[in-house]
This record gives structure tokens, sequence and C-alpha cells, in this order.
């Protein structure tokens, strides 16, 4: 079963702001490259490579912000991060689901009502699904050895 995550304002204003800022940054850059506002190739090469990570970390910003999702299956849970990238933790190696409101990073775009996987012997994932009592009865029927600080 999917479970959108749940978004919060911070975590909206964060990654649409600096989001936003460097997708700015990446056009002036290039607008000033190409508009030869500078004569030393090297400096123009770096503002390239510069113009270009920012158009990337821009664009990937975004993506994560439209596209985070998790899933539980019959063993796992799946994080999908972006069409790139997901992150799978099985049931028997979660030691503990804890509750909490904290600023630690994750895959997480909401600052309250987070949950704390904690797994593999002391990796913590942080997640925050949108529809929590529901995400939080489906893993305790999936999985019962688990302990949940809820």
């Amino acid at each position: 079963m999917s479970f959108k995550a749940k978004r919060g304002i911070a975590a909206a204003i964060a990654i649409w702001a600096i989001g936003s800022i460097l997708i700015v940054i990446s056009i002036t850059l290039g607008v000033a490259n190409i508009l030869h506002f500078y004569e030393n190739i090297w400096l123009i090469f770096m503002l390239w490579i510069i113009s270009i990570l920012c158009l990337l970390i821009g664009i990937t910003m975004f993506m994560v912000w439209q596209t985070l999702y998790y899933e539980v299956s019959e063993d796992s849970i799946i994080i999908h991060q972006s069409p790139l990238r997901n992150k799978r933790i099985r049931f028997h190696q979660i030691e503990s689901i804890t509750k909490a409101n904290t600023v630690l990073a994750g895959p997480a775009l909401s600052l309250k009502n987070r949950l704390i996987i904690l797994h593999n012997g002391g990796t913590c994932t942080v997640i925050s699904p949108e529809n929590f009592d529901e995400f939080v009865a489906l893993i305790k029927k999936s999985s019962p050895t688990i302990q949940f600080h809820i």
C-alpha cells in the first residue's frame, strides 16, 4: 500500500525557495556566459559548471518534492525518493519505530509527526507519511515484532 509524504509549510518554503534561487542563479550565469561578460576562459568554464550544477540541484529538489512517497509491502518499507532512487528497509532489519518532531535530515517533507526508523544496528531513517495512523497500523499488522514508541 502506498502513502504520500506529509508536506509541511517549512519544508515547502525551504525547497521551493532554495530550488528557485538555484535555478535563477543557473539562468543568470548562463546568460552572463552567452553575452560574454567575462574574458577569462577558465572563469567562463567554471561558471558553466556552476550553472549546470545549480540547475541540476534545483530540478532535483523539485523532483523530490513531487515524487516522494512510501510503500509498505509484505516484507518491507520502500521509500521512493525520486524516479532514480528508492530505499528498501526490510521488516526483519527494523529494531524500533519512534514518533518524533525532529529536524533530523531524511526523506521527510514535514517537521511534525515524523517516524524515526531504527534499523541495521543503529542506522536511522526519518519519514513523515501523510496517513500516519494507517501507516503505523499496517506496519504493526505486517510485523508485530517491531517495537513502537508512539
